[in-house]
């Protein structure tokens, strides 16, 4: 079972809330239970590996939100865990995430062929499935600023 502040910003429901227009919505909703949860508690885990700016908002906390300057965890956090639990559902670019992990550089399949380039970057936009969660979260990353 979920717990909102324990392991996840969001529950199965709220998801709906934050992304019902994501093409992989349908999807998640015939997934069972405890495959939401686990979609969801593996996007919070993901969330949670980058580091923020400040300090959590009280150190008994197990969530990196909200921070020290916040009263809430902020939408776009709660948007970000959404969208990020959806693209788990996206088996075609698990696929290819799992073969550039591999050092596979090109793949043809008949007359269609991929090239992936010489690696997977290793920063934080890349370790999402979704490249919006990032750009929803950037801006409490520690070290990056949006430039206008």
């Amino acid at each position: 079972m979920l717990t909102v502040g324990t392991d996840t910003y969001i529950t199965i429901e709220e998801v709906g809330t934050y992304a019902v227009d994501n093409q992989f919505y349908q999807a998640f909703l015939a997934l069972s239970t405890e495959e939401k949860e686990s979609l969801i508690r593996k996007a919070a885990m993901k969330i949670d590996c980058l580091s923020f700016t400040g300090r959590k908002k009280d150190n008994s906390q197990s969530l990196a939100f909200p921070r020290d300057y916040q009263t809430d965890v902020p939408n776009e956090v709660k948007t970000a865990q959404a969208l990020e639990a959806l693209a788990y559902l996206d088996s075609e670019k698990l696929k290819r995430r799992d073969l550039q992990n591999q050092g596979v550089k090109s793949v043809t399949l008949g007359q269609v062929s991929e090239n992936y380039g010489d690696s997977i970057k290793a920063d934080s936009m890349s370790i999402f499935g979704n490249p919006e969660t990032y750009l929803l979260l950037r801006k409490y990353i520690a070290g990056s600023a949006v430039i206008v």
